[in-house]
């Protein structure tokens, strides 16, 4: 079992930000930094942002809201490609051999900074085939329950866990997914074990948790509160260190007594390694414009999202960061992922 100290450690490594650019200036300057090379002409045609995830989740809206945005500021068409398939790879695998002149970038989410950590075959390189571009921005997910389950607490959840073991299940977007380790995270923090049930995407997930198929969830918030407002899930707490005021109802994961406990979907754009430094900036700014446009603000407030806009330097600090805290929790849970 994991120590306390590491484990509190292992959880406000995992999800803090933003985080230091001395300690990863060195990842950061491979990430981002190429030859000088003059932007002004870019783009010359659309701007394709690869969507590895499936339609109708909520990176989607938000990167449909920042493409038209982004169509309006840079005078070229900026359209969004859903590319899904294999956990995102398909997507990712597209972008990383896209011709490296700022016309296709990826979006990317958890799963981006996990799989260096949970697998061998992927089919690029992580560092040497993508350049940070920028944070897109972040939603904390919420731990939910089926209506039914007679568990109006995170406290009566544990109960219910630790008087018959495995019995409580929950859902996750694969073998090895960011939502696994969040699973493993909060069974050494409760002191519980649970049943890991793979899923192909976050919505079925979510959908299987309010049909009881499964017992519990981690879900964004924008794709749970809904459903229990409906009244088919109960949501018994989010995963932030205060609680939201979009739902102030809902107590946090630390309230029920697992202080640092927290949990979120982040999201931001990569774009192809040898992209030039000159048009990751140009494309960077353009987000970060878009991120601050009102309609655009009030969107991401209804979605739950915080918006980033971060410089390609500071989401690269970032992503090292990620990168490295899963690398910790899949050792330490022994998770691995070979299969596709």
């Amino acid at each position: 079992m994991l120590n306390c100290r590491f484990r509190v450690r292992m959880i406000l490594k995992a999800f803090t930000h933003p985080v230091s650019l001395v300690r990863y200036s060195v990842l950061a300057l491979a990430l981002t930094s190429n030859p000088p090379v003059h932007a002004q002409d870019f783009p010359t045609r659309p701007v394709r942002i690869v969507n590895p995830y499936p339609a109708g989740g909520t990176l989607d809206a938000a990167i449909r809201l920042i493409a038209q945005k982004m169509t309006e500021d840079l005078g070229q068409p900026v359209l969004v490609e859903n590319r899904t398939g294999a956990g995102g790879l398909i997507g990712l695998s597209t972008v990383a051999k896209a011709p490296p002149d700022g016309h296709t970038i990826v979006a990317v989410a958890n799963s981006f900074a996990v799989y260096p950590a949970v697998r061998t075959d992927l089919p690029y390189d992580t560092v040497k085939d993508f350049k940070p571009v920028t944070f897109v921005g972040s939603t904390p997910h919420i731990l939910a329950v089926p209506s039914t389950l007679p568990a109006n607490s995170v406290k009566e959840l544990v109960a219910l866990a630790k008087a018959k073991p495995k019995s409580i299940s929950y859902g996750t977007i694969g073998e090895g997914s960011y939502s696994h380790l969040v699973g493993k995270v909060f069974e050494e923090m409760a002191g519980v074990e649970l049943m890991q049930v793979p899923y192909r995407g976050s919505a079925p997930t979510i959908t299987a948790a309010a049909s009881e198929e499964i017992s519990m969830v981690f879900g964004n918030f924008p794709e749970i509160m809904p459903l229990a407002k409906a009244g088919r899930l109960k949501a018994l707490a989010i995963a932030t260190a205060q609680r939201s005021p979009l739902a102030p109802e809902i107590p946090t994961v630390a309230e029920a007594g697992y202080p640092g406990f927290t949990s979120l979907s982040w999201y931001g754009f990569m774009a192809p390694g040898a992209t030039p430094a000159t048009i990751v900036d140009k494309l960077q700014q353009s987000v970060a414009r878009a991120l601050t446009d009102p309609a655009v603000k009030s969107r991401f407030t209804e979605l739950g999202v915080v918006p980033g806009g971060d410089s390609p330097s500071q989401f690269a600090a970032f992503l090292q960061e990620q990168m490295a805290t899963y690398a910790r929790i899949a050792k330490a849970a022994n998770i691995t992922m070979t299969e596709k």
